[in-house]
């Protein structure tokens, strides 16, 4: 395209320049119809999504918002201004002066340097025109481009794009999957597209390693598949996305996951280092309950996790965080879960936590717990058995006597509620006892989608009201002869937690790392 010279020095298109003559009386209003439509939805944090409800629409952004329908066919609308052939022009033009000029600077106030570069142009627009410009500035730039209303959603838990001319999809916390109104129709820019999210990873995918597994700097974890190599519809993607920070427990306990009580069972065995491994299907909420419960870990501890893609989110100073990493080449340069697992157990950590557990660092990891030390884990595993048959079976194969040094196991669900609403819960949480050579499952929790939660052995909860629990757990048996302490006196400490964790809930109190250091710190005091 020919370049006119323009003010300082600056080239302009024909269309621009006559764009620049356009005179401020011409300007619109200062109020913008679409921004004062959007202002008044609610956030995706406002909006309620029960039974009876069939269209939601919330905020997304000052300039984006959602509509969202359940009946007959659920369906995600993602509501964006609409750009006049003018300003698709300008916008080009902008971005091609902001590669070379305004991102070389590294001013870090992209609006800004994004409105002195317009005033350098003399882009002589209304103020609704300016504000659609920047927005799709922004939302290109500095968020996920045409995706980024989807990743402004809280709501939101994985953005999926399966191949070109393909709609994407999202999993919803509430509705479960739903299909968008967004997709890639041209597969050059479905590929410039994921090439920009490995980039955006400090990776990089080609046709000669089509696919990456990387976290995103703002935490989200994104897996490519790049071009027709090993799909056939064309590059395609999953955005898993993470809460800047963890759920609480309290969160946990106020949406109906899990019962204080539970919560109190798993601080106990924390507390006193017992062992815990959370398993179930895939987005089931593992990982939640993992960094939930972690927050119980005494403050002053020294904590080692390590993890493919970095999940876990402790407010602890006295916390290392190791990420595995991929090869260079080959094998040159890989580092594994069980090379950091080795490196991790010379730093004498009193709790070491795993995002996940799948190969040979489970052998490490078992013989680390047979001598003391504290784990917390996750597994895919559909129930208890199964979690003990992955465990013995290749590429684990850890000995059966071994496994009893677990202290519990905690099943993750997803159900649908009865508005049809997505939900997770804590469906049971399993003992681990040794019985002569072999072992026993032995369940001390269980939900019910009738009852809720309760103890398991129902028929003595009159006594677990008068004395202590009035079931035997093998595990505070184990605690109480281990420390000497009576038993009786570790069950009271149990119903106290309990009592804590419940008040919190009632009245929305979700500072627990606060909580636990004002705990471990005032504990006689109770």
């Amino acid at each position: 395209m020919k370049v006119l010279p323009g003010k300082n020095g600056l080239g302009l298109d024909p269309i621009l320049k006559k764009l620049f003559k356009k005179s401020k009386q011409n300007e619109e209003p200062l109020e913008d119809p679409w921004l004062e439509k959007i202002s008044n939805l609610p956030t995706c944090t406002e909006v309620s999504f029960d039974g009876n409800t069939i269209l939601v629409e919330c905020r997304l952004d000052e300039c984006c918002y959602a509509s969202i329908s359940r009946h007959p066919d659920a369906m995600y609308w993602v509501m964006e201004p609409e750009l006049t052939t003018e300003e698709q022009e300008i916008i080009r033009q902008l971005k091609n002066r902001m590669l070379r000029t305004v991102l070389a600077s590294n001013n870090g106030n992209l609006e800004q340097e994004i409105l002195e570069l317009m005033e350098k142009l003399a882009i002589d627009v209304s103020i609704s025109s300016k504000n659609r410009i920047i927005y799709y500035l922004l939302r290109d730039f500095t968020g996920y481009g045409p995706i980024d209303p989807l990743a402004r959603d809280v709501n939101i838990e994985d953005i999926s794009c399966n191949g070109v001319g393909l709609p994407i999809y999202v999993q919803h916390r509430y509705l479960g999957s739903i299909k968008t109104n967004l997709g890639f129709e041209e597969e050059g820019a479905l590929d410039h597209f994921v090439a920009k999210l490995a980039m955006r990873c400090g990776k990089s995918v080609s046709v000669a390693k089509p696919i990456l597994d990387a976290g995103m700097p703002d935490g989200n974890r994104v897996n490519i598949t790049y071009g027709r190599e090993v799909t056939q519809k064309g590059s395609a993607f999953t955005i898993r996305k993470f809460k800047p920070s963890a759920m609480s427990p309290v969160e946990l306990v106020q949406h109906g996951t899990i019962s204080p009580d539970m919560l109190a069972y798993l601080w106990t065995l924390i507390e006193y280092k017992s062992s815990i491994m959370v398993f179930g299907e895939t987005g089931s909420g593992k990982t939640t309950l993992l960094n939930a419960f972690s927050l119980f870990i005494p403050p002053e501890k020294k904590i080692v996790s390590i993890e493919d893609t970095p999940e876990i989110r402790l407010p602890h100073e006295n916390w290392t965080q190791l990420l595995t990493r991929t090869s260079f080449s080959g094998e040159q340069g890989e580092i594994t879960m069980f090379d950091l697992l080795k490196a991790s157990l010379r730093q004498r950590p009193d709790y070491m936590i795993l995002g996940e557990i799948r190969g040979e660092e489970a052998n490490t990891l078992f013989q680390a717990i047979s001598t003391g030390h504290l784990a917390l884990s996750t597994i895919h595993a559909s129930s208890a058995a199964d979690v003990i048959d992955r465990l013995t079976s290749p590429p684990m194969s850890i000995p059966l006597p071994l496994i009893s040094n677990i202290g519990c196991l905690c099943h993750q669900i997803t159900v649908h509620g009865k508005d049809g609403s997505l939900q997770r819960r804590t469906k049971s949480i399993t003992e681990i006892v040794k019985n002569g050579d072999g072992i026993e499952l032995k369940t001390v929790y269980k939900w019910d989608p009738q009852t809720g939660f309760e103890y398991y052995e129902n028929s003595r909860l009159e006594r677990a009201r008068n004395v202590g629990l009035g079931w035997e757990s093998n595990q505070l048996t184990c605690i109480a002869r281990r420390t000497g302490e009576d038993k009786r006196e570790i069950e009271e400490q149990l119903k106290q937690k309990a009592v804590m964790l419940g008040e919190m809930s009632k009245n929305n109190v979700y500072d627990v790392a606060e909580m636990i250091s004002n705990y471990y710190c005032n504990q006689d005091n109770l």
